[in-house]
């Protein structure tokens, strides 16, 4: 889920794995906290800025993001974003009218989560 990117993307950035799937990511807190109160952002010292956006630049593999349009957590508009960052490398799952708690009962999820696992299974071989 979104909090649990921030740990995903900086581990994997080290640990270069040969995939990565990711739920409702965000591109940084302070970006989470301005998507709620635009310009208010600056106003405030972050002790973690989990910086998706950074980290994300360093990992090699193809990455997955699995996203709603109707998340009121995390904007739809972050996954665009990191997408910006990475570009062909990731796939974006688009699911339309799903909010953040939502993905993971949807078909279009578990069939590009089965579709992700098979890619990954023909290259180990």
């Amino acid at each position: 889920m979104s909090i649990g990117s921030a740990f995903s993307v900086y581990t994997d950035s080290i640990k270069l794995p040969p995939l990565l799937l990711l739920e409702t990511p965000f591109v940084s807190m302070p970006a989470l906290f301005e998507s709620y109160y635009p310009g208010l952002s600056g106003l405030f010292l972050y002790k973690f800025n989990f910086r998706n956006d950074l980290y994300i630049k360093q990992i090699t593999c193809p990455i997955w993001i699995f996203h709603g349009t109707w998340d009121t957590v995390v904007p739809y508009g972050h996954a665009i974003k990191l997408k910006q960052q990475v570009g062909e490398r990731l796939k974006l799952i688009t699911m339309e009218g799903v909010n953040h708690h939502d993905c993971s009962t949807k078909p279009l999820y578990q069939q590009s989560l089965q579709a992700a696992l098979e890619w990954y299974e023909k290259q180990k071989v």
